[in-house]
């Protein structure tokens, strides 16, 4: 069975009222993010998971993580960081952990430059990968870096190479390149339903806000679900940050238990 959750940024609510708050919207389980002062800013998870019953899962930081940077000591420090922060979800037996590979380097447009830092993206998803089996990489919305499903091949070849496919990244990437959304979402489906852990559910709203709400956007969600049924998905996040409340959470995960008859 597919487990719905919701992301918990640090900064919303204190962690404990916001799970007070969410687990009245029938959630499975809560991504932490790991993007503001670190884990031992969050509270006490492991005392609020058992007390909630919930699961927990986790974001790595992304802001200011350049795990594919070209220049060798800022590369190796971003590793660390998310290895730091791999081995500290472990000790709440997390359903995933899920990482990015981007770069905001003015410099990857030049072939040489976008040459080393597809590499480094490469190797450091594999260093990572071999932390454990429920480790995903997530899709981007770049064009240049992990925006299309080329860029994820490798992860194929790797047994423990897992994806978190972001819906509306995908939307977002194809509105960049001018691509069609159903076309590459189900070249998506295709090439990695074996790989796919979890999926990162929001709408989108053209030409570029995404992350809102399903129904209030452009996509068609219920072809999307119809086709996550078809992987080896485990795991629906509603990864909501703008135009929602708490009882958005509710209303849209019953939607989706219809559309995945459970």
């Amino acid at each position: 069975m597919i487990k719905i959750g919701v992301p918990y940024w640090y900064g919303e609510h204190p962690f404990n009222k916001f799970v007070k708050k969410t687990i009245k919207q029938n959630i499975d389980f809560i991504e932490i993010s790991l993007n503001y002062p670190h884990p031992d800013k969050i509270g006490d998870i492991e005392t609020i998971k058992r007390k909630f019953n919930i699961d927990i899962s986790f974001h790595s930081a992304w802001a200011d993580i350049s795990l594919c940077n070209p220049i060798d000591s800022i590369r190796k420090t971003s590793i660390e960081i998310i290895k730091n922060h791999i081995n500290f979800s472990k000790k709440f037996n997390p359903l995933y952990f899920v990482f990015h590979q981007s770069t905001r380097l003015p410099t990857i447009k030049f072939d040489d430059i976008r040459d080393i830092i597809y590499k480094n993206a490469i190797k450091t998803t594999e260093n990572l990968f071999e932390f454990g089996n429920n480790i995903a990489l997530e899709n981007m919305s770049f064009p240049l870096l992990f925006g299309s499903s080329t860029d994820m091949l490798f992860i194929l070849n790797n047994e423990n190479g897992n994806i978190c496919l972001d819906i509306g990244h995908i939307a977002k990437y194809c509105a960049r390149t001018r691509k069609n959304f159903k076309e590459e979402f189900d070249k998506w489906i295709n090439i990695f339903k074996e790989k796919i852990l979890v999926v990162h559910l929001h709408d989108f709203i053209p030409p570029e806000k995404d992350h809102v709400p399903i129904g209030t956007g452009k996509l068609d969600i219920e072809y999307i679900i119809k086709r996550i049924k078809e992987t080896n998905c485990k795991y629906i996040l509603l990864e909501y940050h703008h135009n929602f409340n708490f009882n958005t959470y509710g209303r849209d995960i019953t939607k989706i238990r219809n559309m995945l008859n459970i």
